[in-house]
């Protein structure tokens, strides 16, 4: 049996070989509030030149990591993907644990957690 055959029956998510590689997606995720303008940028150093369009489950996981980084608050759909995100980061590091990047880290999650630099100010 393949070894991506074995990965593929692990998680409930389907993905290809390839976590998040597909350059529209990134484009366009480019101009959304939960990624950083510079994903594009990323998708490229990682992928480049070798790109993958998403499968339509790992679309709707990318979309939904997309809207929590913009707003905590839609936490909830993300929910549904955090087991299978925490089992595909062995076998996506550079995807879903970047070290040493160039670009620039504000809304990156970096080891699946993202801080915000200031905080509100909180009053009983």
């Amino acid at each position: 049996m393949k070894l991506e055959k074995i990965y593929k029956n692990i998680f409930e998510v389907e993905v290809g070989n390839k976590l998040f590689a597909d350059l529209d997606a990134a484009k366009t995720a480019s101009m959304d509030k939960g990624f950083n303008r510079d994903f594009k940028k990323w998708v490229e150093k990682v992928y480049g030149p070798d790109y993958e369009i998403n499968t339509p489950e790992e679309e709707k996981m990318f979309w939904a990591l997309g809207a929590y980084f913009g707003d905590a608050g839609k936490g909830k759909e993300l929910g549904a993907y955090v087991d299978d995100l925490k089992a595909l980061k062995a076998q996506f590091p550079r995807m879903l644990n970047p070290e040493g990047t160039t670009l620039p880290n504000d809304g990156y999650a970096y080891r699946g957690a993202k801080m915000p630099k200031t905080y509100p100010k909180v009053y009983p």
